[in-house]
Parts: C-alpha cells; sequence; structure tokens
C-alpha cells in the first residue's frame, strides 16, 4: 500500500497529497511556487484595494479645481485626498484572491509573503507621509496668500 502523501508543502510544512493540486491549509502550490486561493484555485497576489484609475482621475479633477480654487487650495485638498486613499490603502493591503476576492490570513502566509506586505505597507505609509506634509505645506501657503491679499500688500 502505498502513502496517500508523498511531500510536504512549501509555505506551512505540513504533509500535502500528491492528488491535490496546493495545500489543502494555507493554499499555497509546491508546482506553481506560489498560494491558490482556498475556494476557487485563483492566483492570491498582494493588492493594496486601490486601482490605478485613481491617479488620473486625481489629476483631472486638480485641474478643474485649480481652475475654479487657485493653485495653492486645490493642491492642498489633492494631497490630502493622496494622504486619506493612501493611508486607507495601508490598512485594505493583503494578499488576495484576484477572481474571488478571498483574503489569506496572515498566519497562512509564508516569510517572504510578510516581508513583502511589511515593504510595500513602509512605503505606502512613507507616501502618505509625503502626501500629509505637502497637504500641509500647501494650506500654509493658501493661507499666508490670503493673508497678504487682505492685508493689501
Amino acid at each position: 500500500m502505498t502513502a496517500s502523501v508523498s511531500e510536504k508543502c512549501g509555505s506551512c510544512g505540513r504533509p500535502s497529497s500528491a492528488r491535490m493540486r496546493h495545500c489543502s491549509t494555507c493554499g499555497w502550490s509546491n508546482e506553481q511556487k506560489q498560494r491558490c486561493c482556498l475556494k476557487c484555485e485563483g492566483p492570491v497576489v498582494l493588492n493594496n484595494g486601490m486601482n490605478s484609475a485613481a491617479g488620473g482621475g486625481g489629476g483631472l479633477l486638480g485641474a478643474v479645481m485649480a481652475w475654479f480654487f487657485g493653485l495653492a487650495l486645490s493642491l492642498t485638498l489633492l494631497f490630502g485626498v493622496a494622504f486619506a486613499l493612501t493611508l486607507a490603502g495601508v490598512f485594505t493591503m493583503g494578499f488576495k484572491c484576484n477572481m474571488c476576492g478571498w483574503t489569506a490570513a496572515d498566519n497562512l502566509l509564508s516569510k517572504q509573503e510578510k516581508e513583502e506586505k511589511g515593504g510595500k505597507r513602509f512605503k505606502m505609509i512613507l507616501g502618505s507621509a509625503a502626501c500629509g506634509v505637502l497637504a500641509v505645506a500647501c494650506f500654509a501657503w493658501w493661507a499666508w496668500a490670503m493673508k497678504s491679499r487682505l492685508n493689501g500688500s
């Protein structure tokens, strides 16, 4: 009688059946060297919850706002929105299935996946902080311009 367990999972180390395409505990596929969804077997990748269309829409919105509000106030609003969206991305980031949206729990992730997530999260926090600083600087610029305009200088 042959054993049904032929190898160990490359991520969690638990015994894995040769008949299964991926580990039934964590979803790791030794053949593909990536994590698969436990529901639909789709690829599980690092997703920050934001899409790339937000940048183009922000640029268009900024051009319209600059026309109506002026450069300093529109930059303040844009950097404030960018700060909020980037910070929201930090909290919604995780390894998610591209097909069904299933989120892998942190205890199922390998060391490399945790390092990748931590590095991406750190970069997003730095970007969010930069947007916050720029929003405050643009607001100070707008306040200075309003004060000098009111004083008649």
